[in-house]
């Protein structure tokens, strides 16, 4: 699994979403599309996941240019007075620039973020209410179809493509852009999170040194409790819904945690990815599980 490719994918907004795209979403997503789109090439990836031998793995989606960071990991490079004082301002801090973890003065450069900015989430997204109907056809009401919907705040968003089965990476692209402009996850069927292909750009994300960020939202695989030390790190719970094709009689998977993006570790053998794919949330349908795809993909960096 080392021969690969990394991509940057960049969209631009053109409706609000209303929860965080993770990556468990994005690739989940892809799978139904592909079901829909080449019955074939799905199984073929289908059986790929399951196996834990994946085509391909993402990022969650991110603000254009920036990545997640665990607040108690930035934290750390501040002695207990400096915490003191500026405490509140680091918790505020949970977004750097993606290029942050390869400046050699880590602490100079996380002090001027202190000290002069706050990167936190929702100082990148726009929250405003947004009416699926036409208020103008209803007396300019607001109707019970508003939601609270979130805008980037530049309208821009990216994530982390990193692609195994080369002869495919042309058909993995393309179907990327078409399911973010179709939209993509929850209510996208009531013009929710829907985005234009900008452009990508072929990259290489960091190899270079003994720890890295988790930039996906996933579970470690059970074999890989020895391979890694946590650092710093927080645990979500997720209730995820089923697809249009399995979730008719019973709409919600089993819920379950995973390790949040940005968390930090040390690693004791570097790999193009960890995690799993969880196929005990939902019984057997039919020929296949549906599955929770759950993989990491690490960005290495020294300290």
């Amino acid at each position: 699994m080392n021969n690969y490719q990394d991509y940057l994918l960049i969209f631009n907004q053109r409706s609000p979403f209303l929860n965080p795209i993770t990556s468990d979403t994005l690739m989940g997503g892809f799978l139904y599309y592909l079901s829909l789109y080449d019955k074939s090439t799905f199984t073929s990836f289908y059986q790929d996941f399951y196996n834990n031998n994946p085509p391909f793995i993402t990022s969650s989606l991110f603000p254009f240019e920036y990545i997640p960071i665990n607040s108690n990991f930035l934290a750390s490079f501040f002695s207990t007075e400096e915490k003191n004082a500026i405490g509140k301002k680091i918790k505020k801090i949970n977004f750097v620039k993606k290029d942050s973890f390869e400046i050699a003065d880590k602490k100079k450069y996380l002090k001027s973020l202190v000290e002069n900015s706050s990167f936190y989430y929702f100082d990148f997204v726009k929250r405003e209410m947004v009416n699926i109907k036409d208020k103008e056809k209803n007396d300019n009401r607001a109707l019970p179809y508003t939601f609270k919907g979130y805008f980037f705040k530049n309208k821009k968003a990216y994530f982390f493509l990193r692609v195994f089965r080369l002869e495919k990476e042309e058909l993995i692209i393309s179907l990327f852009k078409d399911i973010f402009f179709y939209g993509l996850g929850k209510r996208s069927s009531i013009n929710f999170n829907h985005f234009e292909f900008e452009k990508e750009e072929a990259i290489k994300i960091s190899q270079e040194g003994d720890y890295f960020i988790n930039l996906s939202f996933f579970q470690f695989d059970s074999n890989e409790k020895d391979l890694v030390e946590p650092l710093f790190f927080d645990i979500e719970e997720k209730n995820p819904r089923l697809g249009p094709i399995y979730g008719k009689s019973k709409p919600f998977k089993n819920s379950f945690f995973g390790v949040k993006e940005g968390s930090i570790f040390k690693t004791k053998n570097k790999k193009p990815f960890y995690g799993r794919v969880n196929t005990g949330l939902y019984p057997k349908n039919q020929d296949f599980f549906p599955l929770q795809i759950l993989y990491c993909l690490p960005y290495y960096f020294s300290l």
